[in-house]
């Protein structure tokens, strides 16, 4: 039975395998790592849901899923959708590009709950009351899961500030959009604290 009383948002951090045969964390990701492998080991120890998106620049995931999770396109028939998403403990929000980098940042393709209308129904079946976000890039792809989580969803957030990474605009920005989350009533925890607290 999946526990539904916390779940976590996965931001761009997993890719196809080089072998085609499962998925493997993204190599961009190599700095956060430990605390990514703890996370994912967790959530799934507990019978916790795990909301993934896949980085615009990725490879299509959809083929190397594990049968038991589920793909959320943007165009996927909602009526058929919904017990699939209940019933998964792993589900995949599809992000779809709009073209260039420029393209992307002006229609907003790093932010899927403005790219993909599927990604709040998601969020309204499953009915999580809070929200674990880590991933990359911090300053847009996070931030703005977050921020929805947080604003449209009402739900509790906490993000693990020693798994995100940084996008372009560095440390500096990664540092802003912490605080800037955390005003709007984010909690800011490390990986290890958060084990701690729900051990």
């Amino acid at each position: 039975m999946i526990d539904n009383r916390i779940a976590y948002f996965d931001v761009c951090t997993r890719e196809p395998s080089p072998s085609g045969d499962g998925l493997t964390l993204r190599r961009r990701v190599n700095r956060i790592q430990d605390q990514l492998t703890k996370i994912l080991r967790f959530a799934e120890a507990n019978r916790q849901r795990v909301v993934s998106t896949p980085c615009l620049h990725a490879s299509p995931i959809e083929s190397v899923l594990p049968k038991t999770a589920c793909f959320v396109t943007y165009e996927a028939e909602t009526d058929s959708l919904k017990s699939d998403v209940e019933q998964a403990r792993e589900i995949f929000l599809e992000k779809r590009g709009c073209g260039s980098a420029e393209d992307n940042m002006r229609c907003r393709a790093f932010d899927v709950f403005h790219a993909n209308p599927n990604a709040a129904r998601v969020i309204q079946w499953i009915d999580v009351p809070h929200w674990i976000v880590f991933g990359t890039s911090m300053e847009y792809c996070v931030q703005s899961a977050a921020e929805s989580l947080l604003k449209k969803f009402g739900r509790t957030v906490t993000v693990l500030q020693d798994a995100v990474m940084n996008g372009p605009g560095g440390d500096d920005a990664k540092r802003k959009s912490l605080q800037w989350l955390e005003s709007q009533g984010a909690t800011l925890l490390s990986t290890d604290d958060f084990l701690r607290q729900h051990a």
